[in-house]
This record gives C-alpha cells, sequence and structure tokens, in this order.
C-alpha cells in the first residue's frame, strides 16, 4: 500500500480545501493561485468580465438605440463620445445590467462590427428557429424596413437596402442568449 507524503498533504489542504469552502466558482478557480496576490488579480478579472461600465447617465442607453449609427466611427470617436477604452483585442466591450455590447474594430481602426447580447433573457434554443424581432424593435429597428435572407437553424439574417445594413439574429447555444449583431452589407 502507497503511503501519502506530507507534502501531498499540504498542497491538498493549501489548494483543494479552500476551493471547497469557495463562495462562487470564480473563487474556486482563483483559490488555485499559489499566492493572495494572484488570486486577487484573477478575482479582479473576473469581476471585470461581470460588472456594469462605468458610463454617465444616458449613455448605455443611447449606444443600444440604433446602435448601426456607430459603424464606422474610429476608436478614437468612441472613446471620446463615451469615455470607454478599448480591450486587449482592440475591441470595445460595455456591459449594463444584463446586456452586453461588443463594438469590433477592423484594420483601420473603425467599427466594423456590433453585437449585442440579451443576457436576460438566456433561454434560446440552439437549432430551433427564433422570433428575434422585439430584441430587433426594442434597438430601434421596424421589422418591416428589413429583408429576410436567410434562416438556418437558430440564425436568421435580415437585410436593410435602404441603410446598407445586414442584421443577424442568433442563438449561440441551448440556454445563451439572444444575441442580434450589425455590419454594413
Amino acid at each position: 500500500m502507497r503511503r501519502i507524503s506530507l507534502s501531498a498533504i499540504a498542497l491538498f489542504s493549501l489548494i483543494l480545501v479552500p476551493a471547497l469552502y469557495a463562495d462562487t466558482i470564480e473563487e474556486q478557480i482563483c483559490n488555485a493561485y499559489s499566492t493572495a496576490q494572484q488570486q486577487a488579480q484573477c478575482l479582479a478579472e473576473f469581476q471585470a468580465q461581470t460588472n456594469d461600465t462605468p458610463l454617465a447617465s444616458g449613455l448605455f442607453e443611447e449606444m443600444l438605440w440604433l446602435p448601426q449609427k456607430h459603424l464606422g466611427l474610429s476608436r478614437n470617436e468612441l472613446k471620446n463620445r463615451y469615455g470607454i477604452e478599448p480591450n486587449e483585442g482592440g475591441n470595445f466591450v460595455v456591459i449594463k445590467g444584463n446586456v452586453k455590447l461588443l463594438f469590433e474594430l477592423n484594420k483601420p481602426d473603425s467599427v466594423s462590427f456590433i453585437s449585442i447580447d440579451f443576457t436576460e433573457n438566456a433561454n434560446c434554443t440552439f437549432g430551433k428557429p427564433t422570433d428575434y424581432s422585439a430584441y430587433i424593435e426594442q434597438l430601434g429597428l421596424k421589422m418591416n424596413q428589413l429583408k429576410q435572407l436567410s434562416q438556418i437553424g437558430s440564425a436568421t439574417v435580415w437585410i436593410d437596402t435602404t441603410r446598407k445594413l445586414k442584421v443577424s439574429g442568433v442563438c449561440p447555444y441551448d440556454g445563451g442568449p439572444p444575441i442580434i449583431s450589425f455590419r454594413h452589407k
């Protein structure tokens, strides 16, 4: 029979036992780091992903209303207008409540893609047709101005020929958030 070394017991008590008593999965993951500083940094990164982006009153609503108006804006225009900073990838992610807004920038440093995750309604079913009209109208567009281009499973694509806009709705996975995205066609 093999004996368990004291170092193995010490390792278990230092890493695994605190994880068993952690309140959240994030704490369990971060408790695997050896120093308190690394654990704190890990938790701060998780909190940064879930906390609301600090914005002046009304700015988030302005971002969400007709989000396609941001297509073509430069990095500096977006920073100056809303006082937000890009992430490590050079894109802008804004979170407020249960809505996540992503402004993706292309090489010439202008917004080329926008997606909105409606996480408060994380109940769509992957592979089954989903009615995205309420989400699209919440963003300021009218469904009668859009022409459905295609629908495959839970993904639907529309075009707005007047604004030269491609609008997509997708359910990324079962129980996931409906996502509406915009790009120029």
